[in-house]
């Protein structure tokens, strides 16, 4: 079976958003500030934000008023539409197309300059072979579900197509129906962790609970403020045998990076230095995974990277541990919309035993993610 985009019904993409000349954004919380970036950068101009917290209601966030969702229609015009600033895609869609009666063409999901590539017909056609290819390969039926609702969401840029992988438990916590709850993709007891992309801990301090702290993580962080800030709740927790934390960005090869860091977000993220934000920019070392383990005969088990789109430099820096360790993996496949399918076949390509899952993260199952074993 093939991917028929005739059954997908109408694309759209970024062109039928910018249409539009005002918008209000439905979320009134960090999640929207990126939104808000994007669309002034078009010279759109956000009117206000809309929020169920009743709290909310008639305050000013960002300088602009907060509106009961239920006053929404009556402030519509042809000029003006609606985009979901939350990571409730799925429910704030269908509150408004299915409560408030408001057309899906006045709708659209989360945007920034990393999505606005993600959707349309050009961000699908062209590309069925590619996902084809994946879905004949993933492990299981839920993960071709939600490769379908993904294209579909992809295409149309309708929330309510988008479900949630019902194997994804939590935060990179994936169990196939068929392990019945048991875990196949790591990280288990024992584990010795690298965690690429570490921010403040978040991601360490979720494995350590869920370990009983039984576990060993390397984790990496480049940007200065996310790695103080990891480095001080490691010192706080007395987490020294457990957490070591390495400040370095993680590439192809060694070399020496100037990276731009995003900082008017929750999560102040890095990206390569360029001229389209005004952000301060730090020059890092970058070091590749295979650099870092280099010497070592301590055995890699399980190895998670979410770097802001350097995802492939990253795994092709970690060839020879992919191939001596076989690590579980659990790699970010949503900063470019074509990781959907370059990052499995470049897995598939250096160590061909992976099994393949795709799920999400928890908060936001646009954000697709690759869970891999080649574990028995």
């Amino acid at each position: 079976m093939t991917i028929d985009t005739s059954t997908l019904g109408p694309a759209r993409s970024v062109s039928d958003l910018l249409k539009f000349d005002k918008f209000y954004l439905f979320g009134a919380s960090a999640g929207a500030i990126d939104i808000e970036s994007f669309l002034g950068a078009q010279g759109k101009e956000i009117v206000g934000f809309a929020d169920n917290a009743s709290v909310k209601h008639g305050t000013l966030f960002r300088g602009r008023t907060v509106y009961d969702p239920a006053r929404l229609p009556a402030m519509l015009d042809d000029q003006t539409a609606i985009v979901i600033a939350s990571a409730y895609q799925v429910e704030i869609a269908d509150q408004l197309i299915s409560d408030l009666k408001i057309p899906l063409a006045q709708i659209f999901p989360y945007i920034s300059d990393m999505f606005q590539n993600h959707f349309g017909q050009a961000a699908v056609e062209g590309h069925t072979q590619d996902v084809q290819w994946l879905m004949d390969r993933v492990a299981d039926a839920e993960s071709r579900r939600y490769i379908e609702n993904l294209i579909a969401f992809r295409w149309t840029m309708d929330p309510r197509t988008l479900q949630r992988n019902p194997c994804l438990k939590g935060f990179y916590d994936y169990k196939p129906a068929a392990s019945n709850g048991h875990a196949v993709v790591g990280p288990r007891k024992g584990d010795r962790i690298i965690d690429c992309g570490a921010f403040n801990g978040d991601t360490a301090r979720s494995f350590l609970e869920r370990l009983d702290r039984d576990c060993e993580i390397i984790a990496i962080e480049p940007v200065s403020s996310n790695y103080d800030s990891l480095a001080q709740w490691i010192a706080k927790e007395q987490l020294g045998t457990k957490v070591t934390p390495l400040k370095i960005g993680v590439g192809e090869q060694r070399a020496t990076m100037a990276i731009e860091i995003v900082s008017d977000t929750e999560d102040p993220r890095a990206t390569l230095a360029h001229d389209k934000h005004s952000g301060q920019t730090e020059e890092v070392a970058i070091e590749s995974i295979d650099g870092i383990v280099n010497g070592s005969e301590a055995q890699i088990d399980y190895l998670k990277i979410d770097i802001e789109g350097f995802e492939p430099e990253a795994l092709r820096g970690a060839a020879q541990v992919l191939q001596r360790d076989k690590p579980d993996l659990a790699i970010a496949g949503y900063h470019k919309a074509e990781h959907l399918w370059e990052l499995p076949q470049l897995i598939r390509q250096i160590e061909p035993s992976y099994r393949i899952f795709v799920g999400h993260h928890p908060a936001a199952p646009y954000e697709c993610e690759f869970f891999c074993t080649a574990r028995q």
